[in-house]
This record gives C-alpha cells, sequence and structure tokens, in this order.
C-alpha cells in the first residue's frame, strides 16, 4: 500500500493574479486556466468514487486500504479547495467554467449504479492525470517565468498526483475489477464527456463556434504566428467578388481577453 502525505500548502492565493500568469503566455496560461476549472468538481467526483467503493469492501479489504484511502480523499480534498480559490481569480477577469455544467451531468448518471463504474471512470483519470503530472514534472520549463506562487501549486499538485495515482485502481482490484474493466470504463468517461460536449455545442450552435475560431487566433496570435482565414467564412448579402482580399485581423491589444 501506498502512504500518502496530506500537505499544506503555503501560497498565498488571496492576492489577484495576472491574466498571463504563466511568463505571459496566453496560450500556456489558457491550458492551465482549463485543467483548474475541471478540478473542484472533477476532484469531488473521484473522492465520492474511491469513498463509495470502500465501503463496498468486505471489513477486512476496508481495514487494509483504510490508510491509504485517507490519503487520496484528504490530498484530493486539498487540490479541490486550492483549486477553489484559484478559480476565483479566473470568474473575477470575466472568465466562464463551462467544465462544472458537464462534469455535473456526468455524476448524476452514476447515482445508484455499482460503484464500480464510477470508480473504474476515476482510475482512468487518475491515470492519465498522472501521466500529464509526471510529464510536467520532468519539463519544468513549462512553468518557467510563471508566478512563482503558482507555479509552486502546479508543481505540488502535479507531485501528489503521482504519489496517488494506484489507489482507485488498487480499489478496482480489490472489488474483483481487471484491467478490461478499466479500460471500459476509460471508454464511458470519454464517452460521457463527448456526448455532453456535443450537446453543448449543437445548443450554443454558430455562436460557439465563432467564439473558439476567434480565442484560436488571438492565442496564435500572441504567440506571434499569422493566422490563414477561410475565404468563404463570410456569408453576409453582396459578398465581394472573386479577386476580393480580405485584411488580415490585426492581434488584440495587450490585456484584451473577448469573452464568450
Amino acid at each position: 500500500m501506498t502512504e500518502l502525505v496530506v500537505r499544506r500548502l503555503l501560497v498565498d492565493l488571496a492576492q489577484p493574479m495576472a491574466r498571463h500568469w504563466c511568463a505571459g503566455d496566453a496560450f500556456r496560461t489558457a491550458l492551465f486556466n482549463a485543467l483548474s476549472m475541471s478540478f473542484p468538481l472533477g476532484e469531488q467526483f473521484f473522492i465520492d468514487a474511491v469513498r463509495d467503493a470502500h465501503k463496498a469492501l468486505p471489513p477486512h479489504l476496508q481495514a487494509q486500504h483504510a490508510a491509504e484511502v485517507r490519503g487520496f480523499v484528504g490530498q484530493e480534498a486539498t487540490h479541490r479547495r486550492i483549486h477553489t480559490l484559484f478559480n476565483n481569480h479566473l470568474e473575477q477577469q470575466g472568465l466562464r467554467n463551462r467544465w462544472a455544467l458537464s462534469i455535473e451531468k456526468q455524476r448524476k448518471l452514476f447515482v445508484g449504479q455499482d460503484p464500480r463504474h464510477a470508480l473504474a471512470v476515476t482510475a482512468a483519470n487518475e491515470h492519465f492525470t498522472a501521466l500529464l503530472a509526471e510529464w510536467l514534472l520532468a519539463h519544468p520549463e513549462v512553468l518557467q517565468g510563471a508566478e512563482p506562487r503558482l507555479a509552486t501549486m502546479w508543481q505540488w499538485h502535479c507531485a501528489e498526483e503521482s504519489e496517488h495515482k494506484n489507489t482507485a485502481f488498487d480499489l478496482y482490484q480489490a472489488l474483483g475489477g481487471n484491467h478490461e474493466g478499466a479500460a471500459v470504463g476509460a471508454g464511458m468517461g470519454l464517452l460521457m464527456g463527448s456526448s455532453v460536449g456535443a450537446g453543448n455545442s449543437q445548443s450554443a450552435g454558430y455562436g460557439s463556434q465563432r467564439g473558439y475560431d476567434s480565442a484560436y487566433v488571438q492565442c496564435m496570435y500572441a504567440r506571434g504566428h499569422q493566422v490563414p482565414v477561410y475565404g468563404r467564412m463570410l456569408t453576409s448579402p453582396g459578398a465581394p467578388g472573386p479577386g476580393y482580399a480580405a485584411p488580415m485581423a490585426p492581434p488584440p491589444p495587450p490585456g484584451y481577453w473577448r469573452r464568450y
């Protein structure tokens, strides 16, 4: 069994943070921000899945896994709290968290089901997050130039994700699960996430696609790239003739971020 330590992260998240806190890089900042938005409800899903699975074990196995489950829950609960504080700054900056609604819909699908289902999805997601965490720890240059307190936060989170990567799968095996079932769990998680995302994008329609296109162009310009624009996107009446070349849109001014 793995001995998991619940650490107290001594960083100040009360102070505001820069919009592009990761070395002024809009793309890297947006990537980490999006990950953080998924954590509070995502971590709660993992906590609930592990707790429910632990309760389903026979008494002698509950005792065997009790310490590791306590450590897992403690670490994930701390992650949830810290990223909630981080996400509060994102909300103050006007960014909208669309992950929360998607995760909440997925959580409802597991109510009343065999606890191994949610645990299989948890084990698969813990595997993926551990892969990302270990890659980030091996490539510290990704956070080079970031605000020190925020770089510390992400490195701490990565280290603990790597530590408890086996907990959910150990419980899954103790409940009679195997690698094939965990693979099905991974597929379930991906399928549900895709279906929820597809429903959201369908309801949002053309406006969401325009928002994605605009955000992509802004991120690419922020990194010094030029982005070719498909000429047939123009759909207004009286479109110019074939010889017309639309001017390239300028990059957004510093500090600008269009919200959708």
